[in-house]
């Protein structure tokens, strides 16, 4: 779903790549263990999509656990047979539980 040209905006100013991002999403050291979407909303016009929701989810990365609760941005475009995922930004909108 994840365009290859796909790009992550973090709430702390980092830009990832695709590879980047799904490296740390299958690595051993992360581990989710809640998440969900709600708040969704979907805008859209002639093959382009934007998807507004609020993420949150817990787990840990590299041995330090995380609490986040996003506002997220998905920009999607229409491909030949599916959509596809462009870019996301997301911004921590409640400060992070230690």
């Amino acid at each position: 779903m994840l365009s290859p040209d796909y790009v992550y905006f973090g709430s702390k100013g980092d830009v990832r790549s695709r590879q980047s991002l799904m490296e740390e999403l299958l690595s051993p050291n992360y581990l989710l263990t809640s998440g969900g979407r709600s708040e969704i909303e979907v805008y859209t016009t002639a093959g382009t999509a934007v998807v507004s929701s609020r993420w949150k989810g817990e787990g840990s990365s590299g041995g330090e656990k995380f609490h986040d609760d996003q506002r997220c941005s998905i920009v999607l475009a229409r491909g030949k047979s599916d959509w596809v995922a462009l870019s996301e930004h997301c911004t921590q909108i409640v400060p992070p539980q230690q």
